[in-house]
């Protein structure tokens, strides 16, 4: 946890996972990775699950945000958004302004997140994932259907980049997979704004190719 002062409004900023099984579980995802030193590198194998994704919580005065990073929900009681959610020890709060985890994928999905951790009225944010697709539509209604205030930085189309097939090859030949996408031209900011204290709904602004979903 980190606490400090901004002016006369109390900051704090709380890391909500992972769990302890998490922990564990990233240990043995990330000692998998090591390659035996008689055998060839051919690129590191992917991780299916980020077990070490950090959810964060940031309270001014008592104004809370959640940044819910890549955490998925799994079938799990002591994993994900289940053990997140049922902690003793995290702290109690209702939040306003929620970072939607994992781009909007179906993995990322927790009803209990939005009955037991968000404010009845909620603003909400994703991030697109353009190798994966996401979000998918399927996502976005899911999104809807829980709060009024949706946003995206961008949902872009696919636009492959161009380059000499001998780089192509050496890319091949050096990664166990790669995926590489044409940056938008103009990046979407979304920007939330309230005035410290106040009460009542967030002043939201988009720009570039960021929009209201």
């Amino acid at each position: 946890m980190e606490k400090f002062q901004v002016g006369a409004r109390q900051v704090e900023i709380i890391a909500l996972s992972p769990s302890d099984q998490d922990q564990l579980n990233a240990i043995e995802a990330f000692a998998d990775c090591f390659i035996p030193v008689d055998q060839p590198a051919s690129g590191l194998s992917p991780i299916q699950q980020n077990h070490a994704s950090v959810v964060v919580v940031v309270r001014v005065d008592e104004e809370y945000l959640l940044l819910g990073a890549d955490l998925e929900r799994t079938a799990s009681t002591h994993t994900g958004w289940n053990a997140l959610v049922a902690s003793k020890t995290r702290p109690q709060f209702l939040a306003s302004v929620f970072k939607v985890p994992h781009h909007g994928s179906e993995n990322g999905q927790c009803d209990r997140v939005w009955s037991e951790m968000m404010q009845q009225e909620r603003v909400a944010v994703l991030t697109p994932y353009l190798s994966s697709k996401l979000p998918r539509p399927e996502g976005i209604a899911w999104l809807k259907a829980r709060t009024a205030g949706l946003y995206a930085t961008n949902i872009p189309t696919a636009a492959r980049i161009k380059r000499r097939t001998e780089v192509e090859r050496t890319i091949k030949e050096s990664t166990a997979g790669f995926s590489g996408q044409k940056m938008p031209d103009d990046p979407g900011i979304v920007r939330f704004r309230k005035k410290a204290g106040a009460t009542g709904a967030w002043t939201v602004e988009v720009f570039g190719d960021a929009k209201k979903l």
